[in-house]
């Protein structure tokens, strides 16, 4: 623990963001076999009894067999750490106010891929101020272009979000596609700025309440979203399309009577007949409510 601890003061006195910083420090956390050799010779010289070699030794041995399970969640443990710290230290609900648009700073949009892009649009439109932050050097440039105010900051670093002056602002859209790097940058955002509204892009279904209980006033879900566009434009296709093509298409067959994986016959059977054709149509449009 003191191990972590260390290298997590260490990196952020070097500005590393906090979750970064702390998942370094799990992942280093556990003993070396160095501690073997500094052990075996502290015993030798009668500095450590022997209950207190044995000790270490297991310590050391239990710390090595852990080792690689504190790789593989030093990422999730670290946001549990940091969101639970978050929690205890900011005494305001998640539950935000209506904002007051008169005593707010911009907008913020973090992350300008096509999302955000989209976002700016219509916050330009609208007459409301926004500034970007992205990393992408790209992205931002594009953002430069349409005259926004852009800050090339890590949006996950407190002494980044707070540097820009993200604590005075009422509006917050997060873009960001990654779930886990979305829920880290919404419970810094809360952190800092409690009485913001904070929208947010959830790439999958599934991330969609973490991203709630980040911190989120508002969660778009994608998936959602564009089942609900599919359908609409499978319903709207079907009703401007052509009967027969349909009716033909669900029994396998061409318009006249013809089996679409078949060449055309001098006389065509009577289950391919114009008249079968006409009553698969009119079954299919019955079907699909046309």
């Amino acid at each position: 623990a003191l191990k972590a601890l260390i290298v997590f003061v260490v990196g952020a006195l070097m500005r590393i963001p906090y979750f970064a910083a702390l998942a370094t420090g799990i992942t280093l956390a556990q003993i070396g076999e160095f501690s073997f050799v500094l052990a075996t010779e502290a015993h030798r010289g009668a500095i450590l009894g022997d209950d207190e070699f044995d000790l270490i030794v297991t310590v050391t041995i239990l710390s090595m067999f852990v080792a690689p399970y504190m790789a593989a969640y030093a990422a999730p443990l670290a946001e549990r750490l940091l969101g639970l710290f978050r929690k205890q230290a900011s005494p305001q609900p998640i539950d935000t106010p209506t904002p007051n648009p008169s005593a707010c700073a911009p907008a913020f949009i973090i992350g300008f891929g096509p999302a955000g892009q989209r976002v700016a649009d219509q916050l330009q439109e609208s007459d409301i101020a926004a500034s970007v932050l992205e990393l992408n050097p790209r992205s931002a440039g594009i953002a430069k272009a349409r005259g926004l105010d852009v800050h090339m900051v890590d949006a996950t670093s407190s002494e980044a979000v707070t540097h820009v002056g993200i604590q005075g602002s009422c509006l917050v859209i997060v873009t960001v596609p990654d779930p886990r790097s979305a829920e880290e940058i919404i419970r810094n955002i809360r952190f800092f700025a409690p009485q913001s509204m904070i929208i947010a892009r959830s790439r999958y279904h599934i991330a969609s309440p973490n991203l709630r209980a980040a911190g989120a006033s508002l969660v778009v879900d994608e998936e959602n979203t564009i089942g609900d566009e599919l359908a609409q434009k499978v319903v709207a296709s079907l009703k401007h399309a052509n009967r027969e093509a349909l009716g033909c298409a669900l029994a396998g067959e061409k318009p006249g009577g013809v089996l679409a994986d078949k060449a055309p016959t001098a006389a065509p059977t009577t289950l391919n007949s114009p008249a079968q054709v006409d009553l698969n149509a009119s079954r299919f449009s019955s079907i699909c409510g046309f």
